[in-house]
């Protein structure tokens, strides 16, 4: 069975797979947070943006990582166009 680091690994490559370094402007990518949430035989890995006014962020990517098999399901990606010309706030990411 995978660790949960060992699985959040594997969902940041899948992430780097679908966004390949470059692909997002890094004056953008650089207000992505990435999360992680444990769900006993996976994992859950997600990649927000926090938007000025916004209560919710924005998930542009996010998927499940079964720690047994060390599949990846994605569930949830998004154009990272809509990004472009937005104000970041992560302050409440923390």
């Amino acid at each position: 069975m995978l660790t949960s680091e060992e699985a959040i690994v594997i969902g940041c490559k899948k992430y780097r797979e679908l966004y390949p370094k470059g692909m997002i402007p890094a004056a953008i990518e650089e207000h992505a947070v990435l999360g992680a949430t444990p769900n006993g035989s996976s994992v859950t890995i997600h990649v927000t943006y926090w938007f000025e006014g916004e209560s919710e962020p924005f998930y542009l990517f996010r998927a499940s990582v079964n720690r047994e098999s060390g599949d990846v399901t994605v569930t949830n990606t998004e154009d990272w166009h809509l990004l472009e010309n937005r104000t970041f706030d992560n302050s409440q990411s923390l």
